[in-house]
């Protein structure tokens, strides 16, 4: 049992919200949802990655604590990277952004096995309705890594759409506006007790990033002004003043959120040449905040008009109005939105968790829920127009087979380009695959007919096949990215994550038993000076001796049982001595 829920021997199947600052985990049993803390006690996992002076690996909270002294060796924000070729520099080594994401969810993982006492295996890991398939394909491959069956993806608005489906029973069409740190996301979904039915989905890589960014780069100016320097030219390898500075604005954007005005300060944020050290100090009104918000407001409310467009529904077809992220929690966008619609929102659950709550329900939870195509599928004719097949918001799965003919005569291949976007230019959407279907008859232009077959699995994940009809000649393939692992490369970065986990756990615990001892060594020594006159003289020489052990050992620390050994008996040592009333 764990706070009224019943872990029995079934297999859990822990929902997984993935953010770009930061990252949240659910379990769903017994009709309740079970939050699970970090291993700091925290509801969420900050989303960064660091390597310390040591080598050792820290994810998290751990991760962000020393990234403005550790700038070089921490990495953030990676989500927004998922599906690209561009690899990042980590630990001496390239690494692509979904190796980095897999120990976020290695140690979610981790943390969740720990705090519910048993193996975590299954995971639905939401995803940004924007992702494209290479995006989702990389998810799909760091929850490999991670050690998880990733079950499905679901989309980040879908899975909040669900929560509020379930716990307040919103029958009627439901807009969920999901802003995160770097993506907005729009749903409009039906509930009609027990389906939900995606109608529209829509989204932009912008977010709560960009109005730090704003601020931060106000204050930044505001500071170089004032003081005639420039922050830039005083990053080192051990200190990234911008870093402080982003953190701190961070912080001073969510108080706005509370307050109308806020003091940003950070204690010697440059140290000149000559030793002299600059304060950064300033305040900061909402009103700023609003005026610098003001570009992610607008296109805030250009997606939701895109999305009841789309939908063929007016504002007053929207029953409730749902919000979700921490920046959604700022006035300014919110009354922004409310306004638009005419419509409150609901209120009563917490939108840093809703998501991870919903993807614990996604597979297998007490409502179906449908999925729809996020961006429009498209073959390349002309060799620079896109023909749709799969339309933005279709239902999935879905399939769909379409005929094209040779276009020079005497053609024996033919170029089979697939595209993902909204553009009629080939050129201004996303190639997802390409291939060449060789050996084709030599026939007058248009005699020849090839088949294509497009094919969309409920999680994105998409198949294509073609064949020349005359002689049933076929080529197939699954949507492999130019930056796809191979199933080796997962299995080995697979066991790299799970060595660097491991090695880092390690470390914590052998730290935590160097910190008892030295607290330990501390309370004999205050002990000693304290009563020493009125102790029991084998009392105060047992004291000494295991004091004197735990200094040696401590010197170059190896035999980290043997100290834990010696701490117990010395701290059970102190408590025994104070228990008695011989100094009264």
């Amino acid at each position: 049992m764990l706070g009224g829920i019943n872990l029995n021997n079934e297999d859990i199947i822990i929902g997984i919200d993935f953010g770009t600052t930061n990252s949240a985990a659910c379990i769903y049993k017994d009709e309740k949802f079970q939050i699970i803390p970090s291993a700091m006690g925290y509801d969420y996992f900050p989303s960064v990655v660091a390597v310390n002076e040591n080598g050792e690996l820290l994810v998290g909270h751990h991760a962000k604590k020393q990234m403005a002294s550790n700038a070089s060796n921490s990495v953030a924000e990676f989500k927004l990277k998922m599906g690209e070729n561009e690899t990042i520099k980590f630990n001496g080594e390239d690494k692509l952004p979904q190796e980095i994401t897999s120990y976020v969810l290695g140690r979610i993982k981790r943390d969740a096995e720990a705090y519910l006492g048993k193996p975590i295996n299954k995971a639905v890991i939401s995803v940004p309705a924007s992702f494209d398939n290479d995006a989702r394909n990389a998810t799909m491959e760091a929850g490999e890594i991670a050690g998880f069956e990733v079950e499905a993806l679901v989309d980040e608005p879908t899975a909040a759409c669900l929560t509020y489906s379930l716990t307040k029973n919103f029958l009627g069409n439901i807009l969920v506006f999901d802003m995160g740190g770097g993506t907005l996301d729009i749903i409009i979904g039906a509930f009609d007790g027990s389906e939900l039915v995606p109608k529209v989905t829509t989204g932009a890589r912008f977010g709560g990033r960009n109005i730090t960014m704003a601020l931060r780069d106000y204050l930044q100016r505001d500071f170089e002004e004032q003081n005639g320097l420039k922050l830039e030219d005083y990053i080192t390898p051990e200190y990234d003043p911008l870093i402080d500075l982003y953190n701190a604005t961070e912080i001073a954007k969510i108080e706005l959120s509370s307050t109308k005005t806020t003091n940003v300060h950070i204690d010697s944020i440059v140290m000149t040449d000559k030793g002299q050290r600059i304060n950064l100090d300033k305040n900061v009104n909402r009103s700023d905040l609003n005026k610098l918000s003001d570009e992610v407001v607008k296109g805030s409310k250009e997606k939701v008009l895109e999305a009841l467009k789309d939908a063929k529904l007016t504002k007053d077809d929207i029953d409730f109005l749902v919000f979700v992220g921490g920046p959604t929690k700022m006035p300014l966008i919110r009354e922004s939105i409310e306004k638009l619609l005419g419509k409150s929102a609901a209120e009563g659950i917490d939108p840093m968790v809703c998501v991870a709550q919903g993807a614990s329900i996604y597979k297998g939870g007490p409502i179906t829920v449908g999925t729809i195509n996020s961006l429009t599928l498209s073959v390349v004719i002309n060799e620079k127009e896109s023909d749709p097949l799969i339309p933005k918001n279709t239902p999935l799965p879905a399939e769909v087979t379409k005929e094209y003919h040779t276009m020079r005569d005497n053609q024996t291949s033919a170029n089979i380009q697939i595209v993902e976007g909204e553009s009629i230019l080939a050129k201004e959407n996303h190639t997802l695959h390409s291939f060449t279907l060789r050996g084709l008859p030599p026939r007058p232009k248009g005699e020849v007919a090839i088949q294509v077959k497009l094919k969309v699995d409920k999680n994105g994940i998409m198949g294509l096949s073609a064949k020349e009809l005359s002689t049933n000649k076929k080529l197939s393939a699954t949507f492999d990215s130019s930056n796809r692992m191979s199933s080796e490369e997962i299995k080995k970065a697979g066991l790299d994550n799970e060595n660097l986990l491991s090695d880092y756990e390690e470390k914590i615990k052998q730290r935590n038993i160097i910190n008892d001892a030295e607290e330990v060594i501390f309370e004999g020594k205050k002990l000693i000076e304290n009563y020493s006159g009125h102790m029991l003289i084998s009392d105060k020489n047992r004291v000494n001796e295991n004091i004197e052990k735990l200094e040696g050992l401590l010197v170059i620390p190896k035999n980290f049982e043997l100290i834990k050994l010696i701490t117990k008996d010395l701290r059970n040592l102190i408590e025994k001595i104070e228990s008695e009333d011989f100094y009264y």
